[in-house]
């Protein structure tokens, strides 16, 4: 019966260590309210400058099909073989081009970061 036991807490283990990227809370943040003008140490540099509006910028400044796949599939929640249907293309071009979004958004995100954490004080 221990053994039992053992393989229950190490599978418990396993699954956790499996998922925790997954279990971070997120908290909606509000940027309008006393937080920032007492300049609260809760929000970072990142928090105080990136918003909604240069986020749809960045995302709209996509190439039109790399722009329609990541809306499509990151906002919209379709899977790769419903998109590739409604764009008339394979599934695993849908999937580069979904990639291929990602990494320019990733450049922009990190380009803004460069440019605008050192203009924030805090």
């Amino acid at each position: 019966m221990l053994w039992a036991r053992r393989v229950i807490i190490n599978d418990m283990i396993d699954t956790y260590r499996r998922t925790k990227k997954h279990r971070t809370l997120s908290m909606p943040t509000d940027f309008t309210g006393s937080q920032i003008e007492h300049g609260s140490s809760d929000l970072n540099a990142g928090d105080l400058a990136l918003n909604a509006e240069y986020l749809l910028e960045m995302i709209n400044s996509l190439p039109e099909i790399q722009r329609q796949v990541f809306n499509l599939h990151a906002i919209d929640d379709y899977p790769h073989k419903e998109i590739a249907e409604k764009l008339g293309m394979t599934e695993g071009t849908s999937k580069w081009y979904l990639s291929e979004a990602r990494k320019t958004l990733r450049k922009k995100l990190a380009t803004f970061s460069k440019r605008n954490i050192t203009k924030i004080k805090i």
